[in-house]
């Protein structure tokens, strides 16, 4: 085997790994359909994704004058920016709360100034 698929949708995922092995050779290539937060949760690993807002770091420091091919964005990244801008030290308390609540699973902790909040991802099968 060459190639281990992983994906939520079973049947796309199976169709890809017919196309690859009709292309390459038999057996090159592998799907595993992957419920990564039921999955692991048997085996005690949680799956969870912090989501900050704009950060204060060397890479947000002129951000305007970064943004290169997608400067046409730039008035609706002011929007978002004069909502507030975070600190590393609140990111870090939000990595903090998300890996220590051991409730949370197969969720996504949006961090912004003055809001925190939990959204779970939908189920796509």
């Amino acid at each position: 085997m060459d190639v281990a698929l992983l994906d939520v949708n079973e049947s796309a995922g199976k169709s890809l790994e017919e196309a690859l092995n009709k292309q390459y050779g038999q057996q090159r290539t592998l799907f595993l359909n992957c419920k990564a937060a039921s999955t692991g949760a048997g085996y005690g690993i949680r799956f969870n994704a912090l989501c900050p807002a704009f950060v204060q770091t060397d890479l947000f420091s002129n951000i305007y004058d970064r943004m290169g091919q997608f400067s046409q964005l730039a008035a609706e990244t002011r929007v978002f920016v004069d909502k507030g801008v975070l600190n590393p030290s609140e990111v870090a308390e939000g990595l903090l709360e998300l890996v220590t609540n051991e409730t949370k699973n197969g969720e996504a902790f949006m961090v912004k100034c003055n809001v925190k909040k939990y959204m779970t991802f939908p189920d796509l099968s």
